[in-house]
């Protein structure tokens, strides 16, 4: 196989192994990104489907599945390869994984997906999971701000999309705030973006009542997070009859 060390023998222990109702295939995904790993995936549903995704240093490079999906004659490499992980992200939550450890091969395959754009082209619109509703409901009180963007920039976004993600490299928002300022993107695709940059570890997290406050400057220096000025009210609260700390110096007595 293109990408990756061929081996006599098949791969007899995963490295990971589970069923998609634990940990989905969004979540291997990013796994095999994040750790650039080179692979081999394999699902199988309880209906007898089955599915394979092969992994070059953590780029998907041949996708395939079984059945296969009708209507790919003629179609692009790319194209076929998107098609059958489409079908891949359709497997029911009780289907089962593994994950087989390959050394990478020194030449560099002909097609590489990236992964996070794999995951975002499955996700945005999916139908809404379990897991994804338990992710959601972690992030209603809280605002997302990007410090990351290196997990997306890849990722082939809308306009729109790519100005709210702008947006929250610039400051947090909570979901309702992005649904009140982006009322073009559906607040199901909302949603999904606030997942899987949470996935991908591109946010941090901060609380509503934080991301609220303004952030004011101090002697002139730059602007203070919400954490920091919540962290500097907490450190000025004296007990009664605490003396205070000294003053700063006027300008003009910095003079003499």
């Amino acid at each position: 196989m293109a990408g990756m060390a061929e081996s006599a023998d098949a791969p007899r222990t995963p490295s990971i192994e589970g069923i998609l109702a634990t940990r989905s295939l969004a979540e291997l995904f990013v796994h095999v990104r994040t750790r650039r790993l080179t692979g081999r995936l394999m699902v199988r549903a309880p209906d007898g489907r089955a599915g394979i995704v092969d992994f070059w240093r953590a780029q998907v490079v041949r996708a395939r599945v079984n059945p296969p999906v009708a209507g790919l004659a003629g179609a692009t490499e790319m194209e076929q390869a998107n098609r059958n992980l489409d079908e891949l992200f359709r497997m029911p939550p009780a289907s089962s994984f593994g994950f087989y450890d390959e050394k990478p091969s020194t030449a560099e395959p002909p097609l590489t997906l990236e992964p996070i754009s794999v995951v975002w082209r499955a996700l945005r619109d999916a139908p809404e999971s379990e897991a994804l509703r338990t992710a959601l409901a972690s992030l209603a009180t809280k605002a997302l701000r990007i410090a990351n963007e290196a997990p997306i920039a890849r990722v082939a976004f809308s306009p729109d999309e790519k100005k709210l993600c702008q947006t929250l490299v610039d400051r947090p928002m909570t979901l309702a705030e992005m649904r009140a300022a982006f009322s073009a993107v559906p607040y199901a695709r909302i949603e999904r973006l606030g997942y899987l940059l949470q996935l991908t570890g591109c946010v941090e997290l901060v609380r509503a009542s934080v991301a609220a406050m303004p952030a004011p400057t101090v002697f002139g220096s730059r602007a203070m997070s919400g954490e920091a000025v919540v962290a500097a009210l907490q450190a000025s609260k004296r007990a009664p009859g605490s003396v205070a700390p000294p003053a700063m110096p006027a300008a003009a007595d910095k003079k003499k």
